[in-house]
């Protein structure tokens, strides 16, 4: 089945109406990405990686309104403090209902995404982790908020990757996948093979994340950035260089172990989602600030 990129798009935006600030551009993300898990993305080599398919066009729909429920809520995060909670949210407050009402933000906008979900039975096992990986992805997301916001704090790169192995919402998306496609993924995720997959490919994504977006966030005062760590100690252009061999080092090892899994559904979505990545990045410059090395 085709992904109409136009019919997506305007669906979640009339789903999307008691969100403030959704735009258009979070419903577009959205949906591209959902397209690139359904259909397949070919990779900067030429090499063409199948996607999963889609038995009904609803399950695209319900993918995409997840990823840009991801994208709405990180910006929320970062230009709209002020509408999310200011303490640490705990998986108890949240609940796989919700509406728009006084609670906050992130917590009934959650409840609404599970909610609008249009699945047959799953096992419970499935919805946990879809519930936990959120509330993991957000809890991440808060505490880059308050670090940004503390007078003369400074990150050390291990406790930034530490972070960084969540914020980067690939568990979150992984268990989005495996519930909507019913893979039963929540069965393997503590397996120590298929964690370590998790963590390189978060990495690699939160690393190359960094690099795109440095600009953007030396301009706002942010230091949750891996480029802006590592810049106190080796520069401006030293700390680029750095996380970009960190990041293709971890990429390396991801690789490594999807190709020695086999043909997996698990290691076909790790592939999308990295590809997906370096697409997003690569058409979304708009979105950043150009980093100006030799300052």
């Amino acid at each position: 089945m085709c992904v109409d990129i136009d019919d997506v798009v305007d669906r979640l935006m009339l789903w999307a109406g008691c969100f403030p600030h959704f735009s258009e551009d979070h419903a577009r993300f959205g949906a591209r990405l959902a397209q690139i898990i359904v259909e397949g993305i070919e990779t900067i080599a030429g090499e063409m990686i199948g996607g999963l398919g889609s038995p009904a066009q609803q399950l695209i729909e319900d993918l995409a309104l997840d990823i840009a429920w991801i994208f709405w809520i990180d910006d929320c995060f970062d230009l709209y403090p002020e509408l999310s909670s200011d303490g640490l949210l705990e998986l108890g407050d949240f609940h796989l209902q919700g509406s728009c009402d006084g609670r906050a933000l992130e917590v009934w906008s959650a409840g609404l995404v599970a909610q609008s979900f249009r699945v047959d039975e799953r096992p419970e096992g499935a919805w946990q982790l879809w519930l936990q990986s959120a509330v993991q992805m957000i809890q991440a997301f808060q505490r880059n908020k308050l670090s940004s916001r503390a007078e003369g704090r400074r990150w050390t790169y291990e406790d930034y990757l530490a972070n960084g192995e969540i914020s980067s919402a690939v568990p979150h998306f992984v268990a989005t996948v495996s519930l909507l496609y019913n893979l039963d993924l929540h069965e393997r995720m503590d397996e120590p093979e298929v964690r370590g997959m998790i963590r390189d490919l978060s990495l690699a994504m939160r690393l190359e994340n960094d690099i795109v977006s440095a600009g953007n966030e030396l301009e706002d005062g942010d230091n949750a950035n891996s480029v802006l760590v590592m810049r106190h100690d080796l520069g401006l252009r030293g700390a680029v260089d750095f996380v970009e061999r960190e990041r293709a080092s971890h990429e390396r090892a991801l690789c490594s172990a999807l190709d020695s899994l086999g043909p997996d559904p698990l290691a076909q979505i790790c592939r999308l989602v990295l590809e997906g990545a370096h697409w997003f990045h690569a058409t979304e410059r708009e979105r950043y600030t150009p980093l100006r090395l030799a300052s």
